[in-house]
């Protein structure tokens, strides 16, 4: 059993300003960037190939490099993408977004990086006239969870994720927050949006 907390963040309210860490370069990247992803160095735990892959497909990152490694990255997007703990597609709204897949090298872990990312994907989006944006955290994830509070976002729900003969179950618990309809959840991503 998989126990995930869920987060927004509403554009009606100010989005939080963090100072970049010396020496950091924040770096946003879609699909006009491919050939300059080449040029990075990215850690274990994504590579190069789904990198390319995700900027093809019309999906976007914002990231933090130190010279030309990439130390922490989150990714974001407006169509259906695959959440590897559910085993689904979560497609958000119309005017909505989507931040996921986040991570930060070890070694830059404690330096605020990650609610820095993430505010500046606020930024980013805001001015497309977005009204919401949501990201999951892991519930044992401690350090993400307080990140994310720290960027502004507010948790809304929990979802329990079963793994039970082959297929996944999902549990939804209560919605706290009246301005949040029930998220869509899909069995393929097949509602993908042109870029």
């Amino acid at each position: 059993m998989i126990k995930l907390f869920l987060y927004y963040f509403s554009f009606d309210q100010p989005i939080q300003s963090f100072k970049c860490p010396q020496g950091i370069e924040l770096v946003y990247l879609n699909k006009n960037d491919i050939s300059e992803v080449r040029n990075l160095i990215f850690p274990d735990s994504i590579t190069l190939d789904i990198v390319l892959k995700r900027l093809s497909d019309c999906e976007e990152c914002y990231l933090a490099r130190w010279k030309k490694e990439v130390v922490s990255y989150c990714w974001f997007s407006s169509q259906a993408v695959y959440v590897i703990e559910i085993g689904k597609y979560l497609q958000v709204q119309e005017k909505e977004i989507y931040l996921y897949d986040a991570a930060t090298r070890a070694d830059w872990r404690g330096k605020g990086l990650y609610p820095l990312l993430l505010t500046r994907i606020l930024e980013q989006v805001s001015r497309r006239g977005l009204n919401k944006a949501f990201i999951f955290t892991d519930s044992l994830n401690v350090p993400s969870q307080k990140g994310i509070l720290k960027a502004g976002f507010k948790k809304f729900q929990i979802i329990y994720s079963f793994y039970v003969f082959g297929q996944y179950l999902l549990w939804h618990g209560k919605i706290t927050e009246k301005s949040i309809n029930k998220l869509t959840f899909l069995k393929t991503g097949n509602n993908k949006i042109t870029c």
